[in-house]
């Protein structure tokens, strides 16, 4: 109960500074690159097409490396994107940055779904995967308000990187498990 409790909140945690930021990376791109619709669809396309070939490159290195090893390099991937949207002067950045936060993406996705069939217990496992559900869901209708009152308190300069702060923090909260289970010797290398 308690592996899972902590699990759970790391998840929130996760989340909550993976969504804060969507409404910002529109923002950016409409406000700030000044794309249209064409280019969001470009984005998106390139998008799938990477979290599909990346799915099957996920699984076959949390295979080989662990499912908590997988989980702490793909978020921490994923911390760099508000950063590369900082940098981008043009859309065709963007798009070429969606190649690595895109195939991040699938990995995440992956490893948060293996992590929470490895650490819900038997009993009650749809209970836990309910609650996980709804809790992730809660951050999905808190974090994209707070992403936009940061862009409003601050700018969409400060409240990317605030975004990409609080992602590396997520991300090393995963290092941080992989550590303890690599001392618990939960997982061998």
């Amino acid at each position: 109960m308690l592996k899972t409790s902590c699990i759970t909140m790391m998840v929130v945690i996760f989340h909550f500074s993976w969504q804060i930021g969507w409404p910002l990376f529109f923002s950016f791109e409409f406000d700030i690159l000044h794309t249209n619709e064409f280019w969001t669809s470009i984005i998106s396309t390139v998008s799938f097409i990477c979290q599909g070939i990346g799915f099957i490159y996920w699984q076959k290195f949390s295979e080989k490396k662990s499912n908590t090893y997988a989980m702490f390099v793909a978020a921490f991937l994923m911390a760099f994107c508000p950063f590369l949207y900082l940098i981008a002067t043009h859309i065709y950045q963007v798009v070429f940055f969606n190649l690595i936060t895109a195939t991040a993406y699938a990995g995440t996705f992956l490893m948060l779904m293996n992590n929470l069939y490895e650490t819900a217990p038997d009993e009650n496992r749809t209970v836990y995967i309910a609650f996980y559900t709804i809790i992730t869901n809660i951050t999905l209708i808190v974090a994209p308000l707070l992403g936009m009152q940061l862009k409003h308190f601050f700018n969409i300069y400060t409240a990317l990187f605030i975004v990409g702060v609080l992602r590396i923090i997520a991300g090393f909260a995963f290092y941080l498990r992989y550590r303890k289970y690599k001392k618990l010797a939960l997982i061998k290398d």
